[in-house]
């Protein structure tokens, strides 16, 4: 649906609600997830922010693989622009994934241990628990390898 074919209000169209979040997450302080988007300098194209429609026209022109697929941007240090958007696959949103946590991504403590694990084809897998974190590290950094260049 684009500017000119507007048959459903913007609230009730389907990328709606993705519109709404990246804004938030990008320009609102109080936003739960703003420190990892718009707290290190993630924003959003003027022309979206102010032109629903624009953003719907630019997101629906890009390549969408099928019904599994979401929208991903393509380098997480940069911000929702026109070049910098894909639909992709889980496995591929995954792997272009930042760490949050400040830890190795796939290490969780758990009671005093460290465990690894990681989700693949949508199944969590756990590769052992540690008694020290670096121990930990070192099989999750080692593991994450094999998994993203076997993928």
């Amino acid at each position: 649906m684009t500017k000119k074919n507007k048959k459903i209000s913007k609230s009730n169209h389907p990328h709606y609600n993705r519109w709404r979040g990246m804004l938030n997450r990008c320009g609102c302080e109080s936003n739960w997830a703003y420190q990892h988007y718009g707290g290190r300098g993630i924003d959003v194209c003027d022309e979206w922010k102010e032109d629903f429609w624009a953003y719907v026209e630019h997101i629906e022109s890009l390549r969408r693989w099928d019904g599994s697929t979401s929208l991903d941007r393509i380098d997480n240090n940069k911000g929702y622009y026109p070049g910098n958007l894909r639909w992709t696959d889980q496995q591929t949103q995954v792997r272009n994934r930042r760490n949050w946590n400040g830890r190795t991504r796939g290490v969780y403590s758990c009671r005093g241990k460290w465990q690894v694990s990681f989700r693949i084809d949508g199944k969590l897998r756990h590769f052992g628990t540690f008694k020290l974190e670096e121990e930990a590290t070192k099989v999750a950094t080692f593991t994450y390898d094999l998994i993203t260049n076997s993928l």
